[in-house]
C-alpha cells in the first residue's frame, strides 16, 4: 500500500502516462491522472498531510521549507 492504495492500481495509473527521463535523472511525465483514479488519490493524500505538516510547523513556529530553489523537495522520504 502507498498513500491507501494499493500498488497494483498506482502501477496501472502509471503507466498509463508517458514517462522519459532527462540525463540528469529528471523525469518528464505526460498525460492525464483520472480525477477518480488511485493515483489521484494518493496525490491528494499525500497533500493533505504535507499541508497539515506546515500547518502544525506554523503553529509551533518551526517552520522550514521542503523546497529547495529548483523546487525539489528535501526529503523525498516525505511524501511515502
Amino acid at each position: 500500500m502507498v498513500m491507501g492504495e494499493r500498488c497494483q492500481d498506482l502501477a496501472e495509473d502509471l503507466l498509463a502516462l508517458n514517462l522519459s527521463f532527462l540525463p540528469d535523472g529528471m523525469a518528464l511525465v505526460d498525460g492525464r491522472v483520472p480525477a477518480e483514479g488511485s493515483l489521484m488519490r494518493a496525490f491528494l493524500r499525500a497533500e493533505a498531510e504535507l499541508l497539515v505538516a506546515d500547518a502544525d510547523a506554523m503553529r509551533e513556529g518551526t517552520y522550514s521549507q521542503r523546497m529547495n530553489a529548483r523546487g525539489r523537495c528535501r526529503d523525498p522520504d516525505e511524501l511515502t
